[in-house]
């Protein structure tokens, strides 16, 4: 698949350094993050290294995309992932020749950036997220206003005396869209740096031939 579409959508936030957003503002505010494009770059770096991953992806849903990861210091870990709709094709040279088919595309994305609306706001806006703004920032040469998530732990109403951790930092443009954002993926602390980019470009994603793909027993 080939896409080609280019656009933007301003997001105008008067929210002062130390303000917070909640509920249908927050909403608002991060509304527009892949507004007017269907295809975008991304570069995503664990804090600790050394191991990066990038995607040129079409955004979902349904999400299409091709992840490739690797680290430097364990070539072995080396692998691509290619995602079509429901579908997660997993390629690595400890696995063998073979393209292994997973049994959900969640098996190719569970720790990988957002890539799409929609899966962003499930996995970052839930009805106990508050965006608190810490300020503008340049990143990449763009600038950007800086924003901290944090969500509630308790599933009650969130209060004065809840626990709250940090979700994840976003960085977005003055159109509303996202430029870069650090998060978790397995809530233990450790963090990714996300950067996207090369809005608009075409992307090519196709699963690979069905006679080089193989199906772990009891995945499907």
């Amino acid at each position: 698949m080939i896409l080609l579409v280019t656009g933007g959508s301003k997001s105008i936030d008067n929210t002062k350094v130390g303000g917070t957003l909640s509920g249908d503002r927050l909403h608002q505010v991060f509304g527009h993050l892949f507004d007017g494009v269907r295809t975008v770059h991304v570069e995503y770096v664990p804090s600790g290294g050394p191991a990066v991953g990038s995607a040129d992806a079409v955004i979902g849903p349904p999400v299409q995309a091709k992840i490739t990861l690797s680290n430097p210091s364990a070539p072995g870990q080396a692998g691509t992932v290619i995602i079509t709709g429901d579908k997660a094709y997993l390629h690595a040279a400890s696995l063998g020749s073979k393209w292994i088919l997973t049994s959900s595309a969640d098996d190719g994305i569970s720790s990988a950036p957002a890539f799409g609306q929609t899966n962003f706001e499930l996995l970052y806006l839930g009805p106990h997220t508050v965006g608190t703004y810490k300020g503008s920032a340049t990143i990449a040469g763009i600038s950007t206003r800086e924003y901290v998530l944090t969500a509630s732990t308790s599933t009650a109403t969130p209060s004065a005396t809840s626990a709250s951790q940090t979700i994840a930092t976003v960085w977005i443009d003055n159109t509303g869209r996202l430029i870069q954002y650090t998060y978790s993926p397995t809530g233990d602390g450790s963090w990714v740096t996300a950067t996207y980019s090369k809005w608009g470009e075409p992307v090519t994603v196709q699963a690979p031939p069905a006679k080089d793909v193989t199906v772990l027993s009891g995945t499907m």
